[in-house]
């Protein structure tokens, strides 16, 4: 039998991605198998995802999600995280994102995230 993996996942969540089919890739994160774990580049799609469509809360519960899963947050998952929270005027949470990506070494990229 055929065993999906991360690169079928991260297919499919860049399909959504392109729907703002956020929902729908919340679910497909949740039937990742073990041996098709989520990747960074996993949780970055679904990020974007989730700030494409507005759904700021979303995209602040996958980026904690890759932290736990010990995934190494990276200026596209800050960019991302920042841009939905400043879609959503969640000020402070987009500058408390600032202030730890500053933390982190992550330095901002203005010209992809339209900072």
């Amino acid at each position: 039998r055929l065993q999906p993996s991360t690169v079928c996942f991260n297919a499919a969540i860049n399909a959504c991605r392109r729907d703002h089919e956020w929902q729908h890739v919340l679910r497909l994160l949740s039937k990742m198998p073990e041996e098709a774990a989520p990747s960074i580049v996993t949780f970055n799609s679904a990020i974007t995802c989730c700030e494409r469509a507005f759904a700021w809360h979303a995209a602040l519960g996958l980026m904690e999600e890759a932290h736990r899963a010990h995934q190494q947050l990276n200026v596209v998952t800050f960019g991302a995280a920042i841009t939905a929270c400043r879609r959503a005027m969640q000020w402070q949470r987009a500058v408390a994102l600032m202030e730890k990506m500053s933390l982190l070494g992550i330095q901002p990229d203005p010209e992809r995230s339209g900072w």
